[in-house]
């Protein structure tokens, strides 16, 4: 039976926030979903936490890497597998609302959208700073031009624009896995290129034909952890943004 939601979670060293991160996934209150682990060759006793959380949730699946291939290769072991209606991923030390998917899930079905969205909280040692991006959620059009010029840059009154000035944030999202097996999208390998979920992302809003969001904070990112910071690399990435933005159909080869 094809799970409602698909949930790939590379993992790497990450320490005391994995037990947070899978509680906040194994108690969704969307019942009906698979969890895939993929274990990035951790050291820290990583592996072993994963195993016990699958020994006594028979949703969790477990993939394991031969060798290290970071978060990019390891999130696509995960799509290759992946049987869910929908798609969402999450980092090995985040959390979220236990209501996130279902609230993502009725509302994309509801809409019949390629993607769903919500907001998110970024948490510090020392502060919570929201990311309200999308409070009034503007109609489809205008939603989706929103969403992918902040993806593509940064426009600031009386600046020149700057490109690829955003990370690209995933795990606030739904979607369709039928958009990504159509339309053939993949994380690059961010061994070699830093931006592999920008990348990413601009593909399938790209790809997307109908997208919604719920103007709510469902997801917490944690971006001054430890764990996190050992699992990201920073990769020169040289005109290898401008080429997917010219590959796109439709879209003009960007000017640098």
């Amino acid at each position: 039976m094809t799970p409602k939601v698909s949930i790939i979670v590379p993992i790497y060293n990450a320490g005391k926030f994995l037990e947070k991160c899978l509680d906040t996934l194994v108690n969704q209150t969307l019942k009906d979903i698979e969890i895939i682990l993929v274990l990035d060759c951790p050291t820290d006793g990583s592996d072993r936490i994963a195993r016990e959380y699958a020994e006594k949730d028979p949703r969790i699946r477990l993939i394991v890497n031969e060798q290290n291939l970071n978060i990019g290769l390891s999130r696509n072991e995960g799509l290759k597998i992946a049987r869910g209606e929908y798609i969402g991923f999450s980092d090995h030390d985040d959390w979220r609302e236990l209501d996130m998917y279902e609230k993502l899930y009725q509302k994309a079905r509801e809409d019949q959208a390629d993607i769903a969205i919500s907001n998110f909280d970024s948490i510090y040692p020392d502060r919570i700073i929201p990311h309200p991006y999308y409070p009034d959620c503007p109609n489809q059009e205008q939603l989706k031009q929103e969403i992918f010029s902040h993806l593509i840059g940064d426009w600031k009154k009386e600046q020149e624009w700057r490109p690829f000035t955003h990370w690209g944030y995933m795990w606030h999202i739904l979607y369709k896995r039928e958009i990504l097996e159509n339309h053939n999208i993949w994380f690059s390998d961010n061994r070699e290129i830093t931006y592999e979920d920008l990348l990413f992302l601009i593909q399938v809003f790209h790809a997307a034909n109908r997208i919604t969001c719920i103007p709510l904070i469902s997801s917490c990112f944690s971006p001054k952890k430890p764990g996190k910071q050992l699992y990201l690399q920073f990769n020169p990435t040289g005109d290898q943004p401008f080429n997917v933005l010219g590959s796109l159909p439709h879209y003009p080869s960007p000017q640098r």
